[in-house]
């Protein structure tokens, strides 16, 4: 569980940086602003994903099947419902 949690603070902290560095070269009028703007969304939506594999992969080496559940809260849902 503490590798989820690093692993998706670490795509988090990626994607604002591209974004905080997209707004202060734009501010800037850096020539390089717009292709770093166009990476920033590009990686929006290829980190999250990348992340989703990892986290499969991982719930796949400790035993769990690929398409089992793989979100914590629908695990303690579970025992509550069970109670």
């Amino acid at each position: 569980m503490k590798a989820k949690r690093i692993l998706a603070l670490l795509g988090v902290i990626i994607l604002i940086a591209l974004y905080i560095s997209s707004l202060v070269l734009s501010l800037l009028k850096h020539p390089l602003a717009g292709r770093l703007f166009l990476s920033a969304l590009l990686c929006t939506i290829i980190i999250p994903i990348f992340l989703h594999i990892v986290f499969l992969l991982l719930g796949a080496m400790k035993g769990k099947g690929l398409l089992d559940e793989t979100y914590s809260y629908r695990d303690s849902k579970k025992e509550d419902d069970a109670k």
